[in-house]
């Protein structure tokens, strides 16, 4: 039952090393004063992976022989978003000194040649996606949606050779504080914001439902269906991973409790923040939850249970990992660290 859920096996901290190995660590963006990586993807079937730095690059990495190319973009690199052939990169950029500005670019790669580039623009007098530093995109119903600090989420639509802004989520502002986490998930997105509350819109943009999900910084939002159950996954710097029921109406309603809150209560090990989290179907079929938090630790979790499969080693633990993803052609999971290194891992299982 719930009550038997994510709580520890005797032996204090266990490690993963029968479901993950440690491979090697790239330097991605290293850079001495601007070391840190701040948003990974990948592109599958073309076996590329990307990731963003404070540097102000985007680093595209083929998986196959480790061969990479740099791609300035401005003073940061603060989201990033691959998807059907389109890379979407949110950056900052100080048009004038002092004041951040978010910018977004999409790089359509499935063009003949070079990449066809393409620039977000709010109208000609402000020619930017964001009035501050753009923090989560994401696509879904044919639209691409950025999020700022600026607590807006956006959405836009492709019109020949440009992106049109179709307009902004709850009008002037979509939240009342800094947006941190926008997803799309069962056909509604999900907006997060710095102060723990989340918001579900449908695909055309009506507010749905909203919710105090958290007690401090949304971090990551993500969904699960498995073993008869369709839930809603969010996780925070309040140190809890939460699960929602979303199987009745397919999104969390207002007002709705998550159904189990991990760590549980009597968990031994006092919780840190989570900054990250992804799901996966491990190759004998399992699910599990990938965990990265603030102290540069990785732990795996099964769905639904949430008992512990343990942590990763071999990684150097000394930041916050901020950004999981799993390369499913050769079943290798990277974990991306704000001390600049990409982190590779074998998946055994």
């Amino acid at each position: 039952g719930r009550g038997g859920r994510g709580r520890p096996r005797p032996g204090g901290i266990k490690f993963a090393n029968d479901l993950a190995q440690f491979d090697t660590a790239v330097d991605a963006h290293a850079t001495q004063g601007r070391a840190g990586v701040q948003a990974l993807c990948a592109w599958p079937e073309r076996a590329m992976l990307f990731t963003g730095g404070l540097d102000g690059n985007v680093r595209m990495f083929n998986v196959t022989d480790g061969a990479s190319q740099d791609q300035v973009e401005g003073n940061e690199v603060s989201a990033l978003c691959m998807h059907a052939g389109w890379l979407f990169v949110g950056f900052v950029n100080q048009p004038t000194p002092g004041q951040d500005v978010g910018f977004v670019k999409s790089y359509n790669f499935g063009a003949n040649g070079a990449p066809e580039i393409f620039n977000f623009a709010i109208d000609a007098a402000f020619p930017a996606a964001h009035r501050a530093r753009v923090t989560s995109i994401c696509v879904g119903n044919g639209m691409v949606f950025t999020g700022g600090e600026d607590c807006v989420v956006r959405g836009w639509k492709l019109d020949g050779k440009s992106w049109i802004l179709v307009g902004a989520l709850g009008g002037q502002t979509t939240h009342n504080d800094k947006v941190r986490k926008i997803a799309f998930v069962n056909n509604f997105l999900y907006t997060g914001a710095f102060n723990g509350e989340i918001k579900v819109w449908d695909v055309t943009g009506n507010l749905q439902g909203q919710f105090q999900a958290h007690q401090n910084m949304i971090t990551d939002i993500c969904g699960w269906t498995g073993n008869g159950q369709n839930v809603l996954l969010t996780c925070s710097a309040d140190a809890s991973i939460r699960v929602w029921d979303v199987s009745a109406t397919g999104f969390v309603p207002a007002g709705a409790q998550p159904v189990f809150t991990y760590p549980p209560p009597d968990l031994p090990r006092k919780p840190k923040a989570v900054s990250c989290m992804i799901t996966h179907t491990l190759q004998d079929g399992t699910s599990i939850l990938l965990c990265g938090f603030v102290d540069g630790s990785i732990q795996a979790l099964d769905l639904p249970d949430f008992s512990d499969l343990g942590f990763l080693s071999g990684h150097n633990r000394n930041a916050a990992i901020t950004a999981l993803t799993v390369f499913q052609p050769t079943n290798l999971l990277f974990a991306a660290s704000q001390n600049g290194q990409l982190n590779c891992f074998k998946l055994l299982k």
